[in-house]
């Protein structure tokens, strides 16, 4: 999603996956932007291989996490990660 600081009017590319920004990277001032995602979108999400991998291996995030965001149970990310044949993490494990 593209927007301008209300401030100092740089051009703001807002990442999808995140819900909520609170501060301009440019200037520091303070702004809001709210995004709605989509059930549809939130689906595509966790069914995406590379976006499932990266949200799971790469950022360490939890089924748990994953699986509020998507507004699914962590069965279903769980479900995924089997189709998709990314090794899942004990419980509590971290990796880092």
């Amino acid at each position: 999603m593209k927007t301008n600081c209300p401030i100092c009017a740089e051009a703001l590319n807002i990442n999808t996956d995140e819900n909520h920004i609170t501060e301009c990277p440019y200037c520091g001032g303070g702004l809001s932007v709210e995004i709605t995602i989509s059930p549809a979108q939130k689906q595509a999400h966790y069914t995406d291989e590379v976006w499932l991998r990266r949200e799971y291996e790469e950022n360490r995030r939890s089924m748990a996490n994953i699986a509020e965001q998507c507004a699914v149970s962590p069965m279903t990310i769980n479900r995924w990660l089997n189709v998709h044949g990314i090794p899942t993490r004990r419980r509590g494990q971290t990796g880092l």
